[in-house]
């Protein structure tokens, strides 16, 4: 099994991957840097014998990286979004929580981003991108399925 989280730096991916590793004894693999389709390919492979949590995994490439530091161009987003996403065991859980929240976060980490500008990238990309998903909500711990 593979589980991806996505989401805005200081949503909470980190603490709801270990946690998740906890439960389910799964291995974390996270990627801050953008990934290539080997890298992809790889932890496909990896996760058909052993359960693994992915902090972070394609789409962040296109919500921080300009289009010339990105590793996967339209068709290779596309072959994910049709071939390994709907083949496979494959759960997707986009991570966010409230501004305030992300905000605190990231200033206890002395990092800043615009939140507003990168909440909307994702909201972009995943309306392009994943045809469903879990939506969790580290603030409310609320979590729900979302399909388009």
């Amino acid at each position: 099994m593979l589980i991806i989280l996505e989401g805005c730096d200081g949503a909470g991916k980190t603490a709801l991957a270990e946690n998740l590793s906890r439960i389910i004894k799964a291995d974390i693999i996270h990627h801050s840097k953008p990934m290539s389709m080997k890298d992809i390919t790889t932890i496909y492979r990896k996760s058909k014998t052993k359960s693994i949590i992915a902090d972070r995994f394609h789409l962040g490439q296109y919500v921080y990286n300009k289009p010339e530091e990105r590793l996967l161009d339209e068709r290779a987003m596309l072959e994910i979004k049709y071939e390994f996403l709907k083949h496979h065991d494959v759960k997707f859980i986009y991570v966010t929580a409230d501004k305030n929240d992300i905000s605190e976060r990231l200033s206890k980490r002395k990092e800043k981003c615009n939140i507003t500008e990168i909440l909307n990238k994702y909201e972009e990309v995943l309306d392009k991108y994943i045809d469903s998903y879990i939506l969790w909500n580290t603030s409310t711990g609320v979590a729900k399925e979302v399909s388009r």
